[in-house]
């Protein structure tokens, strides 16, 4: 759980702080800072993954809450499948 969290908000931070460049052929690269310079092309792959595990944190979180007895399960959520 930890790492999923720790994931989505290195994802949500290179995208605010980071820069996305584009080449040519439908090339796209983000450039961010972590600890070190870094770049990461944004291919299918990558961005499906992203979404994946950004998707996943709404669902791990309420199932959290309600092991922990902080909150009543919460009502079913449909998230749109991607496009």
């Amino acid at each position: 759980m930890d790492r999923l969290l720790a994931k989505a908000i290195r994802y949500r931070n290179a995208f605010t702080h980071g820069r996305v460049s584009y080449g040519t052929a439908y090339q796209a690269t983000l450039s961010y800072f972590e600890g070190t310079p870094k770049t990461v092309e944004l291919t299918d792959d990558y961005l499906t993954t992203l979404e994946t595990e950004i998707l996943s944190c709404p669902t791990m979180i309420d199932d959290l809450t309600v092991k922990a007895g902080l909150f009543p399960p919460p009502k079913t959520m449909t998230v749109p499948a991607a496009s």
